[in-house]
């Protein structure tokens, strides 16, 4: 009896080692796919920073190394295990197959735990743990299947969250009420990780959370049951409304460039294979078109199962086959579609491919052994049974050796190219740093060529194989150099509106998520605490020039303007301008010393006196400033404006505490008198400012009304 208890768990440990052991023979020899390309090599350094300098378990701040100060992209490495080793290990190979390792195994446990929740047998469950894992994590060399996993490991909270909703909605009302509240602060609790880890996931989540939810009622054995269903989920929202997790959502998504000026990015998904993985094929691989067909057959040989749970499950998943192949003929004839793409939110449907994928090939297998036992008279079932993982292990081992390794496509980490060393020396940020000011990277563009960023994209990726860094965007992140660029989904409209009126020219559509800057506007720059710009032609009236490099025979240089705003410019004139326009009118004006003058929405009583002494310094994630005055004084800091950003005295000044506001249409403004000692702490987490970036997108909706 002993033994029959233990069996259970030490097959499943036994599979998970064995799987375990596979993936990191696969990791080792296919190392340059995980954390693949660009994208991957972003998530690393963006990673490396969040457990390093002082990013907080819950909430997320502001991101000095990129644009002027926008929120980091809202996914904490703190509570993504997976992004663990990138912190544990100086090895950057032996971190990066540890990542996927846990990756590895969080995709498999998932898909056997979804078959074991809809009372799968421990085989079916285990094949579908096998199925999921090797398919969609880095064991076969690109091309094979769709490799988001491979360039943003934490989708995989798409797969996680809904099957762990699934199994806590499914256990609901079927027992005492003291479990439903267990089960209440359960979902609770999934919600609020979701809200801190990913909540740049979070309408993707949301909707393939939504699909298990279906399900799960589905499954009610009775009205009681259904109705204490409902009353849970009701609960659950009422509690996310309390706590105001709504509009931490709202805010997030709503407060972004696109969704203010959608007519300046250029639609991306147009293709089928963005809807699904059934249309990969020759393209990507055919790993996702069999993945798809062969749950298809798992789910029609399941529809007349005795078992309900499973019956439910099969039609869900053969009605979601249905909507993604309806995706995918609606994008390859519709002429825009700027939203995620479908394929996004298929990843919530890996789980449940796994399964019925699981079922049809045992169910084969299971034929195909009976007809062998019978014909052969050779061995039991039993025994070819048992022969099936040890063919299942030839099958994977002949796939992931008849391809090539994959090849490295961008470097990391990047090299210290000579411009960079001398921007690590002069601006970089390493703990407690006085600020030096930012580098804008300006590439033209040819208006008749590919879209706008991805020509940037292909220079700065280029020069990054010629020296190692790109010197644009990762490459400097990697050394701690703050930059004009920025890479987010949530890029700030008030941002991208001064860059389309003053860094763009010519003005033009691109992709969404990153900053076009193709224009050397001096004032303009200076204003934002650019300190370094590097440009191809240098254009020595800018400032001194420090570099020069040869890119493939065309010049560029590393230009030092003269006197930029870090924290140093001091107006004693402000004028009142109420919308987004008229603002961006007087910023952009050449005729007005923005060193002397700025615009604001509120007026400032009393005169003012240029501010004595001014300095900044970057403290992990907080900014700290200092200043003296003869009177009242007005100190804007090259950092956006935000109602998440709070100021905190260490010393008052004698005239009262320091208050900030909105000037020059972005950047944060301190006044204060006399003296001014203060950290400005920007934070947004779901128990802290959860509704902070309503507030800054209400404050946009009124500037351009």
């Amino acid at each position: 009896m002993m033994s029959s208890r233990f069996a259970g768990p030490l097959t499943v440990i036994a599979n998970l080692t064995a799987f375990s052991a596979c993936a990191c023979l696969a990791f080792a020899r296919n190392v340059n796919a995980l954390f693949y390309a660009y994208d991957g090599s972003y998530l690393l350094a963006a990673a490396r920073d969040q457990l390093n300098f002082g990013q907080p378990t819950f909430d997320y701040t502001s991101n000095f190394l990129q644009s002027i100060g926008n929120i980091q992209l809202p996914q904490n490495a703190r509570l993504l295990p997976f992004l663990w080793p990138i912190g544990w290990f100086s090895d950057l190979r032996v971190a990066r197959i540890a990542s996927y390792l846990i990756l590895a195994a969080i995709v498999f446990l998932t898909a056997y735990g979804l078959a074991r929740l809809l009372s799968q047998p421990r085989t079916i469950a285990l094949t579908a743990g096998w199925i999921l894992g090797f398919a969609t994590t880095p064991f076969v060399p690109r091309p094979f299947f769709y490799e988001i996993l491979f360039v943003a490991p934490s989708f995989v909270v798409i797969a996680v969250a809904p099957v762990v909703a699934f199994g806590l909605i499914r256990q609901a009302g079927r027992s005492n009420l003291l479990a439903d509240a267990a089960i209440l602060m359960g979902l609770v609790a999934l919600a609020f990780y979701a809200l801190a880890a990913v909540p740049l996931l979070l309408p993707i989540v949301a909707l393939g959370t939504a699909v298990y939810v279906v399900i799960a009622l589905f499954l009610a054995r009775r009205r009681s049951e259904l109705l204490r269903k409902l009353a849970i989920l009701a609960a659950a929202l009422a509690i996310a409304t309390l706590l105001r997790w709504p509009w931490y959502a709202l805010g997030l998504f709503l407060d972004t460039a696109p969704n203010f000026f959608p007519n300046d990015y250029t639609a991306v998904y147009h293709d089928a294979i963005y809807a699904s993985v059934l249309f990969h094929g020759k393209t990507i691989g055919r790993a996702g078109p069999l993945l798809v067909v062969s749950s298809a057959i798992g789910a029609i040989l399941s529809l007349r199962s005795v078992d309900s749970e499973l019956r439910a499950s099969a039609w869900m998943l053969l009605a979601l086959i249905a909507t993604f192949f309806g995706a995918g003929i609606a994008l390859a004839s519709m002429p825009h579609w700027i939203l995620p793409p479908p394929i996004y939110f298929e990843v919530a449907v890996w789980p449940l491919y796994g399964v019925f994928a699981g079922i049809a090939l045992i169910r084969i297998s299971n034929v195909t052994v009976a007809l062998l036992a019978r014909q052969c008279r050779l061995a039991t079932r039993c025994r070819l049974q048992a022969i099936l993982p040890v063919v299942a292990l030839v099958v994977a081992a002949v796939l992931v050796l008849s391809k090539r390794p994959t090849a490295m496509v961008f470097p990391y980490p990047p090299q210290l190219s000579p411009v960079t060393a001398i921007l690590q020396a002069n601006i970089g940020l390493d703990g407690a740093t006085t600020f030096g000011g930012r580098v804008a990277t300006i590439m033209p563009v040819k208006v008749d060529g590919l879209d706008a960023v991805a020509q940037q994209i292909i220079v700065a990726s280029n020069w990054a194989q010629a020296v190692g860094n790109d010197e644009m965007s990762i490459g400097l992140w990697y050394y701690r150099v703050p930059t004009l660029f920025e890479y987010n989904q949530f890029l700030s409209p008030l941002f991208h509106a001064l860059l389309k009126r003053a860094l763009q020219r010519p003005r033009l559509a691109y992709q969404r998520n990153m900053t076009l800057i193709t224009y050397a506007d001096a004032p303009v720059l200076k204003l934002l605490g650019v300190r370094y710009v590097l440009m191809p032609h240098p254009d020595g009236s800018l400032g001194t020039l420090r570099a020069t490099e040869d890119r493939a025979g065309e010049p560029w240089g590393l230009i030092e303007l003269e006197a930029p705003n870090l924290a140093t410019y001091s107006p004693s004139s402000v004028e009142m301008r109420d919308g987004l326009a008229a603002t961006l009118d007087f910023v952009v004006d050449d005729s007005v010393d923005l060193t002397k003058r700025a615009v604001a929405r509120e007026m400032i009583t009393g005169p003012l006196t240029p501010a004595r002494s001014p300095m900044l310094s970057v403290t992990n994630e907080d900014l700290h400033v200092v200043a003296d005055s003869d009177g009242r004084s007005l100190l804007i800091v090259p950092v956006e404006f935000s109602h998440c950003m709070t100021l905190r005295e260490t010393h008052p000044g004698d005239g009262g505490t320091a208050t900030l506001m909105r000037v020059d249409g972005l950047l944060t403004g301190a006044v204060f008198e006399h003296h001014l000692d203060a950290t400005l702490s920007f934070r947004i987490g779901p128990l802290r400012n959860p509704s902070c970036r309503w507030l800054d997108y209400q404050d946009m909706k009124t500037m351009l009304r």
